[in-house]
């Protein structure tokens, strides 16, 4: 009598191929490491095989991991923001997951399955550094060439003397937009690290409100 064939379902089907990759690539470090991978290959049968697919989340974690810290795009210490919003300083990175403690100083543990594939932005690569604008708009009553004056000189101040800023930095002033009621431009600085930015623009734009009011140049303020 002839055994019944079960049949294998479509999904069962699409992530054995969905696996694949990531168990080449294992077998792939695994080999390159000297390790014989004979007997893994012999064991991988149909149990072996139902084995690899119930973990298949774990060895996608382990092998985005190893991928992440082979390709040194991420390092301990970094600051990084995911697209999708997670952002901060990563403070351990294992097989499993990657953690970051945000500005709050709160820990997120993020699958390293999710650091592979996400867009993800490193603030400290290829430098710390980093430029940062702030958007500001006057009224129509003031000279042009006057606020662009007094802005450089309130920014250059900032940088020059703000343990945040970097020194010799040559700021910008570049207006972008004649609107309804005024005229707005942006005020571009640079700052050592991006964890610094919301110190920085505090800085100046106490210093720019102080010096506006003494020059007698006028924000444009809404009252909708």
């Amino acid at each position: 009598m002839l055994s019944r064939v079960t049949k294998i379902p479509r999904d069962s089907w699409r992530n054995i191929f969905r696996f694949m990759p990531t168990l080449m690539g294992i077998l792939f470090i695994l080999s390159s490491y000297g390790i014989s991978i004979s007997p893994l290959l012999t064991a991988l049968g149909a149990g072996g095989l139902a084995s690899a697919l119930a973990l298949q989340d774990t060895l996608a974690n382990l092998f985005s991991g190893i991928t992440t810290l082979v390709s040194k795009q991420v390092h301990m210490g970094d600051y990084i923001r995911l697209s999708s919003g997670e952002a901060g300083r990563v403070v351990d990175m294992n097989w499993r997951n990657t953690t970051i403690r945000t500005a709050t100083g709160n820990m997120v543990i993020v699958p390293n399955k999710s650091i592979a594939t996400a867009t993800l932005t490193n603030y400290e690569q290829p430098l710390a550094e980093c430029t940062i604008s702030i958007p500001l708009t006057i009224t129509y009553d003031n000279d042009l060439q006057r606020v662009e004056d007094v802005t450089l000189g309130v920014a250059r101040h900032i940088l020059d003397h703000s343990e945040y800023g970097v020194t010799g930095f040559e700021p910008l002033v570049r207006y972008d937009q004649m609107g309804e009621y005024g005229i707005s431009f942006k005020v571009v600085l640079r700052i050592r690290n991006i964890v610094d930015e919301a110190v920085l623009k505090h800085q100046f734009i106490k210093s720019i409100y102080t010096t506006y009011k003494k020059e007698n140049i006028q924000l444009l303020i809404r009252h909708d």
